[in-house]
Formats: structure tokens, C-alpha cells, sequence
């Protein structure tokens, strides 16, 4: 991915100036350190895991904050069955553990294996931890299929016009208060993880997801292992 590129081309060198060893950025140099707020000169350990965020953000022409990490971010409150009964900022619904909707979705490639990505330290939930393709709430207003589609594109960068469902899971502590649908898409292009999405991802078998899980649960989301139990379960591979 770009931001694992962009650090090892810094640390390449660790006695050359930054802007000696990383490529031309888009704009130019100086706009990329005074939106850092670094000194021209700067070296690569002088940077913060958020200022090599910020940069790998630039080179991508993306320099506003993403509103997906947002506390004010409205989503939908469902009850029991879920309806829909209001709607509350992603700050309220955490805090207070109100129930509300969230989509996953398995990536599967053409040999079968199945892309999982771990979790940006930045995410507000389950930072670090090893999770599906792609996932996360809906929007107001918004559909579970229309969800789907837009986390694909804005988490690893595929653009597909549908996903096929998979399996509805009920809210509970198991998906964090989300009732979950999980829906399955086909791919066996280029993935590209935004820095503030995603630390890193790799494709896997099912059976070494199996085992993984099994030896160790505490490295996933308890989202992801709820949904790969059920998906298992329906005869899923």
C-alpha cells in the first residue's frame, strides 16, 4: 500500500532530508511540510505516525479529514426489531451503546481467499484489531446495499455496482449494538488501503481464518468473528 511505500522510502536513508528520498508530491514540497507544520529539512524520524498519515493522505490528493471518524456523524437508532426510531450522532450511539445498523463485507478473489484488513490505531472502535474486507455503519437514511458499496470504495479503493447478501445478524454485545448485515463481493484487482482506514491487509484461506480465530480471537473485532462464525455456519468458503 501507498503509506508502507512512502515509510520505507524515508527510513531508506535515515541521514538524507525527506525530501531528497520520497518522490515529487503533488502541489509541491513546501505546501506538504507547512501542512505539517515541519521544517522543510525534516527527516523521516522526526515525523509522528500521524504526520506519516497526513503525508500519505497528500500523495493521494486527500487533504480534508474524513468524516467517517467523525463524533458528529449522524446514524440511524433502530429498536429491537429494527425499525427505525430516531437518529443520533456516531459519539451518542457509542456512549450510550444505542442499537443501530452496520454492514460487513467479505472480499472473496478467484482462488477463494478472502481479504481481511487490520484495523487503523485511529479508528475509534477496536483500533489494531483484524477485521473484514471492509465494514461499517450505515448513514442515515441509508441502505445496507448502498452502504456496502460506498465502504468498498472509501476503505480499499473497489468499486463495485452490488454485493450479495450473505447473512443478517441481530444486534447484540457480540456485534457491539449493531444489527449487521454481511454481504459478500468479487474481486481480483489492486486493493488500496487509505492510511487512516486501514494499518495494513493481506488475503487468506478460509481455513487459516478458521484456525486463527480459533487460536487466537483477541486479534479481531468482535464484529468480524461474529460474522465469520455465521458465514462458516451457513456452509460459507
Amino acid at each position: 500500500m501507498l503509506f508502507d511505500r512512502l515509510v520505507r522510502m524515508g527510513f531508506s536513508q535515515r541521514r538524507k532530508q525527506l525530501k531528497n528520498l520520497l518522490p515529487e508530491p503533488p502541489r509541491s514540497w513546501q505546501e506538504l511540510v507547512e501542512a505539517l507544520s515541519v521544517a522543510a529539512s525534516v527527516r523521516a524520524e522526526e515525523l509522528s505516525l500521524e504526520q506519516w498519515v497526513q503525508i500519505a493522505r497528500w500523495y493521494e490528493n486527500r487533504t480534508e479529514a474524513d468524516a467517517g471518524q467523525k463524533a458528529s456523524e449522524v446514524f440511524d437508532v433502530v429498536n429491537e426489531r429494527n425499525e427505525v426510531i430516531g437518529q443520533e450522532t456516531r459519539g451518542e450511539v457509542h456512549k450510550r451503546k444505542l442499537l443501530h445498523r452496520a454492514v460487513h463485507i467479505f472480499v472473496i478473489n478467484s482462488r477463494g481467499k478472502i481479504y481481511l484488513q487490520q484495523r487503523s490505531h485511529l479508528k475509534d472502535v477496536s483500533p489494531l484489531k483484524w477485521d473484514s474486507s471492509a465494514a461499517g455503519h450505515l448513514d442515515a437514511g441509508e441502505s445496507y446495499a448502498a452502504s456496502a458499496i460506498r465502504e468498498l470504495n472509501e476503505e480499499i479503493g473497489i468499486e463495485v455496482t452490488a454485493t450479495e447478501l450473505a447473512a443478517e445478524i441481530p444486534a447484540g454485545d457480540n456485534t457491539d449494538h449493531e444489527f449487521v448485515e454481511l454481504r459478500l463481493a468479487k474481486h481480483d484487482g489492486p486493493i488500496r488501503c487509505l492510511p487512516e482506514e486501514i494499518a495494513t491487509g493481506e488475503w487468506f484461506t478460509p481455513e487459516d481464518i478458521d484456525a486463527w480465530v480459533e487460536a487466537r480471537p483477541q486479534d479481531f473485532a468482535k464484529g468480524f468473528v461474529t460474522c465469520w462464525k455465521a458465514w462458516r455456519s451457513l456452509g460459507g468458503h
